[in-house]
């Protein structure tokens, strides 16, 4: 099936080039849509907010609090909101108290996965002292029970939980071992 794609970019000439590649690989442009931001955007954009679904499909994208030394992702922020505005029905933008990145959790039609990392990255947070405030906090937000990968003692391999873990659904989850990935780029 076709998909609709959008794709947030600084310039309009830089969106141009990426519509005049995508059609040099013989495929159609009409799906793309480019949502032009301005000059600020970083290429970290997607990763201050999470898309959450539905069976009723795409319902909410839920922000990130800026966080203290990424003051240079502040123009990123404005990309759920103005996607938001494209797509119809119009989905929900909800800012939330937790900080994360795009990668720190994933999560499949059961379950939602997170590292243990995700409470250092939290620990500015007032309420977030111990792994289980951050569980019940996202199980709050999203719905699910939370699965934490690590511990202080055993932390999760990388910052990025998706580096390393897939959820495939059905109760099932692909793992894959960070380290032999920085043996192979070494």
């Amino acid at each position: 099936p076709a998909a609709e794609v959008f794709v947030a970019v600084e310039r309009k000439d830089a969106g141009q080039e990426l519509l005049r590649l995508i059609g040099e690989l013989g495929r159609k442009t009409g799906t793309v849509t480019l949502i032009q931001m301005g000059e600020g955007l970083t290429l970290w954009a997607r990763d201050s907010f999470l898309p959450l679904t539905s069976s009723k499909g795409l319902e909410q994208f839920l922000v990130a609090p800026s966080h203290p030394g990424f003051e240079r992702r502040l123009d990123d922020r404005t990309v759920p909101a103005l996607l938001a505005e494209r797509l119809r029905p119009r989905p929900q933008v909800t800012e939330t108290d937790i900080y994360f990145e795009g990668g720190n959790i994933v999560s499949d039609e059961r379950r939602v996965y997170t590292g243990y990392n995700g409470l250092e990255l939290n620990a500015h947070v007032p309420h977030m002292v111990y792994p289980s405030d951050l569980s019940s906090r996202l199980v709050e937000l999203l719905g699910r029970p939370v699965v934490l990968v690590g511990s202080y003692e055993d932390p999760p391999p990388h910052d990025h939980i998706d580096m390393y873990l897939t959820p495939l659904g059905n109760g099932r989850v692909l793992v894959g071992d960070p380290s032999l990935a920085v043996a192979y780029h070494s």
